[in-house]
């Protein structure tokens, strides 16, 4: 059997950035990882409002693990964690 038709088990898959929806009280002034670019993160200001994309100072990265942006050579890969809600998915096909 080819080894690459069964990819180990313990991989992550994620198919979006991790935007959270801010809708949640807990939300609320928090930060979330950006899951496709470690020099940002996402911050919720007012509940049901969008997230703020923010970016981390030159030769940092965000650390989910301290919820701060810290320099580059500190930082480790973590697999990512979920938001507790997300942004509405909005239709953009035309009837």
């Amino acid at each position: 059997m080819d080894k690459m038709s069964n990819p180990p088990s313990t991989m992550v898959y994620i198919e979006d950035n991790g935007e959270p929806g801010c809708k949640t009280v807990l939300e609320v002034n928090q930060r979330y990882r950006n899951f496709e670019d470690p020099t940002s993160y996402w911050q919720c200001g007012l509940q049901g409002q969008p997230a703020k994309a923010m970016r981390c100072e030159p030769n940092n990265l965000y650390s989910e693990a301290e919820q701060k942006c810290i320099f580059w050579k500190n930082w480790h890969w973590t697999d990512p964690k979920e938001p507790p809600s997300r942004p509405d998915k909005t239709n953009k096909t035309s009837k």
